[in-house]
């Protein structure tokens, strides 16, 4: 059974229907977040360290910070609509993990990147742009905004279900 963590976004909540989708493919943690607390960066360190898991995925602002821990942890990752660039709303500061801590070498994560079309948040093409020299990455558009709907979400959480 996988462990697979979920990083909701900015302004989201956490649950929902897309939490109970990941429950049904394995064991999900799922923590409410408040992008805006500088302690975060440590929880959510000692959170992944502690339940180790397989995937994580992560919405908009949580992709951005999903995208930081794939890369320090090695872990695979699905982000839909990342937060990596700045976008039209300014976002909270947080420290990111890859100035701070070493880099991990070892282990380049897959990584799989679902992006709306027709964001007016997140501007697909400069993600796109941002992700160009990342190794192991599937990059997947669709003519949607910056919400993800659940067809979405759900095919592209298969492909790293399945192995990539």
């Amino acid at each position: 059974m996988k462990k697979i963590v979920y990083l909701h976004g900015y302004e989201s909540k956490q649950g929902g229907p897309k939490v109970d989708f990941l429950a049904q493919s394995g064991m999900v943690y799922a923590p409410s977040l408040n992008y805006t607390d500088s302690n975060l960066e440590n929880h959510l360190i000692k959170s992944i360290k502690a339940f180790k898991p397989d995937l994580l995925i992560g919405s908009s602002m949580g992709g951005y910070v999903a995208n930081l821990l794939s890369d320090y942890f090695g872990i695979d990752c699905v982000l839909f609509n990342p937060a990596v660039v700045k976008g039209n709303k300014s976002r909270p500061t947080i420290n990111e993990l890859h100035n701070k801590y070493e880099y991990n070498e070892h282990n380049e994560p897959n990584k799989v990147i679902a992006l709306g079309l027709f964001d007016d948040i997140i501007d697909s093409e400069k993600v796109k742009y941002y992700f160009r020299d990342t190794p192991n990455v599937i990059i997947n558009m669709y003519k949607h905004g910056h919400r993800t709907p659940f067809e979405v979400f759900a095919s592209n959480v298969q492909i790293a279900l399945n192995g990539f």
